[in-house]
């Protein structure tokens, strides 16, 4: 007697359907236009500060090095020359800077030991005298 062959079907494969919810759409807002800012300059106003006034000092007085020298300082009107005068030196000069603020160092080489002299500072309108002194 023939037996038929028993087949056994693997079971059915249970699939499952996931619906998802719809993908929003999504729009794009127009680009944003700026516009430039406009700017307005301040009005320009010519305003004159006082004058800066003439003003000198000597840093030392006397020095005891060969050769002696002397440093000088102050304000004037900005651009002025300020000029150094003295028997043992020669003629210097320097110019204020745009604040009016100045600085010179001026040699004395043939100043003579211990005796004191003059040393005038100015800027052609004023000017100031200093006693300058070579020690040993």
């Amino acid at each position: 007697h023939l037996v038929a062959p028993t087949t056994t079907e693997p079971p059915a494969l249970i699939t499952a359907t996931t619906t998802l919810p719809p993908i929003p759409t999504t729009t794009t807002p127009p680009p944003t236009t700026t516009a430039a800012p406009t700017t307005t300059a301040a009005p320009t106003t010519t305003t004159t500060g006082a004058p800066v006034a003439f003003a000198a000092q000597a840093r030392y007085g006397s020095c005891e090095e060969d050769p002696p020298y002397d440093e000088y300082s102050g304000t004037a009107a900005p651009g002025a020359t300020i000029t150094v005068t003295s028997a043992y030196s020669a003629t210097t000069q320097t110019t204020a800077d745009g604040n009016g603020d100045w600085f010179v160092k001026v040699e004395f080489p043939t100043a003579p030991v211990e005796e004191h002299f003059d040393v005038t500072v100015g800027d052609g309108t004023d000017s100031s005298v200093f006693d300058f002194v070579h020690t040993a």
